[in-house]
């Protein structure tokens, strides 16, 4: 049971899979029947949040979170039979990876770019040295660092990872996408939110 496509002069629309609702402005239940649908594997169609776009209201994607796991938990289709509830299950396992990576900068990131056929990997170009002498040198001071100093480390590094998000924000907003520039990006809020997690 998967949503049927058929050709249209404008662009393709999606029928419900099972009453043949139009099912393009809706996401996991016909507004019509109710029935679970499989959903596009957007993270961000999966969870209503604007598409492919770097800034996400974290409050919202929580609430749609919740609102959604509860709606297609699978002991509510338990009545159904098996298929819808492996269906649910692997709604749930997909709104889980959803959530996960559209809730992390670096992940939601690096999850843009592969939208984008751009893959982050450990083939990825690290940052300049400079950079990364700075980071050794940030994990040395954090191991022998007061409690004192710690707290300003800490406040330092919060300061450098809004730097970075919001770096990262405007360079998503450009009309064509620098790939070089999101990469280096990415790889320097990661170096950031490793030294933050050290702090913990």
């Amino acid at each position: 049971y998967y949503p049927r496509f058929y050709c249209s002069t404008s662009a393709a629309t999606v029928e419900c899979r099972k009453c043949g609702m139009d099912m393009n402005d809706t996401k996991l239940f016909c507004k019509s029947c109710d029935t679970l649908q499989v959903p596009d594997d957007n993270y961000f169609d999966l969870l209503h949040m604007q598409k492919n776009d770097f800034d996400v209201e974290q409050t919202e994607l929580y609430k749609q979170f919740i609102f959604l796991q509860k709606r297609i938990h699978p002991d509510r289709f338990h009545s159904l039979g098996k298929e819808s509830m492996a269906q649910a299950e692997r709604i749930s396992a997909l709104l889980n990876n959803a959530y996960t990576t559209l809730k992390d900068p670096v992940a939601r990131s690096k999850y843009l770019l592969e939208l984008r056929g751009i893959q982050y990997g450990e083939d990825t170009v690290s940052p300049d040295k400079e950079f990364l002498m700075d980071i050794m040198e940030l994990r040395e001071d954090i191991e022998s660092a007061s409690e004192t100093e710690l707290l300003k480390i800490k406040q330092d590094l919060e300061k450098r990872n809004e730097s970075l998000i919001k770096a990262l924000s405007d360079c998503y907003k450009q009309e064509s996408l620098d790939s070089n520039i999101a990469i280096d990006l990415t790889s320097k809020l990661n170096y950031i939110a490793k030294c933050q997690k050290a702090l913990n």
